[in-house]
């Protein structure tokens, strides 16, 4: 029997199924303001660009007629949500060019999210570009969402005088199996500490440093469990530079330079969901061990006879953010932070009007109508000793902040409430990016950072 033969269209749109889950897609994703900053009450718009890998399309079939190249239909799925409850979706026909457009009613964050599909249904994988894109709407108008602590300063103050009470007698033990550096020393440092757990981390400054000559520079770590990390590039600080002493601060003081196995186990057991132990009290809270090492930290750094006296300065991101706001706001001696994606703030960013997404840890929920639930209202207590937005109220150091218009674990809003609340005349500065999200880049602040190493001021 002949065989049946199989119409070319038939052919062709398989091919172009075959096509669609094998080609590489290229979003390109663009807000009308570049820096996607809008004014209240204006119209946000995004565009969506679409293009295909030039490789892809040569190997397209064709239409046999006149050669044209015949591409599959492709389809985005677009989820717009923000604060407010914001929540709308789309389902867009690939085209040259798309346009989505959001009506700024209220300070605040949006973000748009893209899925690319083909004509069946089924996501594609092989794209390149930027997935996400957000904006923010008048975030200079962005304030805390509750009430700060009669009492905030009382407590601090308070937990200062346990540190304090503990004799500094810090333990600096050459480090070993660390790769070399020039002209450069480095220790693993232990310093007993108030709250259960010393002070751990890597000081490295040069060799031969001369008394009173160097500027400290303190690094706080980002969520999870580690050791700390070498700063022998910071303490080296570049062939322009005198140097620094470079302090790496492991975020739960536990011994430096273990087996990666020795971290994983500890944070499936004992560290296990750390940041929301203890929660329902302001005494007993994970953060109160931690901000009580980086007030130590910043103590012994001080000891240091290489210190110059003058120049103090603290960086970190998302969770090393927020150590770094806390030290800039609870010791004076701070000359300098570098913020970046910072945790814990506006932790009660879902009693705020609009409602918001609050920062990590996300420690609790207010409902749509505003309310807490019972077995939440002791850990919205103890949340707001330990925001970020409180802690910047008292900053008076330079403050260069950073957020990623995407993310969605410590969300701009937060991020921009606290940078509202620095106190007016601090020297300050914000880096955005509408693509990036908790990957954000801080660069005013790196910047700057280089600056007062290389100037020695």
């Amino acid at each position: 029997m002949k065989p049946r033969s199989i119409p070319i269209l038939v052919v062709l749109a398989v091919q172009a199924l075959h096509l669609a889950s094998a080609q590489e897609i290229t979003l390109k994703l663009a807000t009308d303001r570049p820096d996607a900053i809008y004014p209240l009450g204006a119209e946000v718009v995004f565009t969506i660009g679409f293009a295909c890998d030039p490789a892809s399309v040569r190997d397209a079939p064709r239409d046999p007629l006149d050669d044209r190249v015949i591409l599959p239909d492709f389809f985005l799925d677009a989820v717009i949500e923000g604060d407010g409850g914001l929540k709308r979706t789309e389902k867009l026909k690939a085209g040259a060019e798309n346009r989505l457009t959001v009506k700024g009613e209220s300070p605040g964050w949006i973000r748009l999210t893209l899925t690319v599909r083909d004509a069946a249904g089924a996501e594609i994988q092989n794209v390149k570009g930027h997935r996400w894109i957000g904006a923010m709407v008048a975030p200079e108008l962005l304030r805390a969402a509750q009430e700060e602590p009669e009492d905030f300063d009382a407590f601090w103050t308070a937990v200062r005088r346990e540190v304090d009470a503990v004799p500094l007698q810090a333990v600096a033990t050459p480090a070993t199996n660390l790769p070399p550096a020039a002209a450069v020393v480095c220790y693993d440092v232990q310093v007993p500490c108030a709250g259960g757990q010393p002070v751990s981390g890597y000081l490295a400054l040069p060799t031969n440093a001369a008394p009173k000559s160097l500027p400290i520079v303190i690094s706080f770590h980002g969520a999870g469990v580690r050791s700390a990390s070498q700063p022998l590039a910071m303490a080296a600080a570049g062939a322009r530079s005198r140097g620094a002493i470079a302090f790496d601060v492991n975020a739960h003081g536990l011994p430096n330079g273990r087996p990666p196995e020795f971290y994983q186990t500890i944070e499936k057991t004992a560290l296990n969901n750390y940041p929301r132990q203890g929660k329902t009290s302001r005494d007993t809270f994970y953060f109160k061990g931690m901000y009580m090492r980086v007030l130590r930290a910043l103590a012994y750094a001080k000891t240091r006879p290489e210190w110059d006296g003058r120049t103090l300065l603290v960086y970190g991101g998302s969770q090393g953010g927020a150590q770094t706001m806390a030290a800039a706001a609870l010791d004076p001696d701070v000359s300098f932070c570098l913020v970046t994606v910072p945790a814990l703030c506006d932790h009660a960013g879902s009693l705020a009007t609009p409602r918001r997404r609050p920062g990590w840890p996300q420690l609790y929920w207010a409902d749509a109508g505003g309310r807490v639930p019972e077995a939440d209202t002791a850990v919205m207590r103890t949340a707001a000793y330990y925001d970020g937005v409180f802690f910047a109220r008292r900053i008076r150091c330079e403050a260069f902040f950073a957020t990623g218009f995407t993310d969605n674990v410590c969300p701009p809003s937060g991020v921009y409430a606290a940078f509202n609340a620095l106190p007016a005349g601090t020297r300050k500065a914000m880096t955005t990016n509408p693509v990036y999200g908790h990957n954000a880049t801080n660069d005013k602040g790196s910047q700057r950072l280089r600056e007062i190493l290389a100037q020695g001021q």
